[in-house]
């Protein structure tokens, strides 16, 4: 899966996700992508613990052969917020923001902003 073509500046998404945040936000991590995200594929370059940490390092593949590199470079599971780094060689340079915020006992607020 690529990401997108292209992210115009400052761009914000929301979302809203039917589980609460502790449940999402482990899934937010290039291992853990794979059980929602269909064809998902990336290879993990850095992680002591396997997981989405700070400093973690992953590619994803795109469709000309070539490798974007993504960078967790804010991780903080208290507040359910994580930053990315990615870059597509010779394409774009992006940060992507993602914060989870509580939607009652059940439910989870998601945005997302590209930079």
């Amino acid at each position: 899966m690529e990401p997108f073509p292209f992210a115009p500046t400052n761009q914000k998404f929301k979302a809203r996700n039917l589980a609460p945040p502790l449940t999402v936000f482990p899934l937010l991590c290039p291992v853990r992508e794979a059980e929602w995200a269909p064809g998902w594929k990336y290879r993990l370059i850095y992680s002591q613990s396997g997981f989405a940490e700070l400093g973690c390092v992953f590619t994803t593949p795109n469709s000309d052969a070539t490798e974007t590199v993504w960078v967790v470079t804010h991780y903080d599971p208290f507040e359910f917020e994580i930053h990315f780094a990615w870059v597509r060689p010779s394409h774009i340079a992006t940060r992507l923001e993602i914060v989870l915020t509580a939607a009652g006992d059940s439910q989870t607020h998601t945005r997302i902003r590209y930079i």
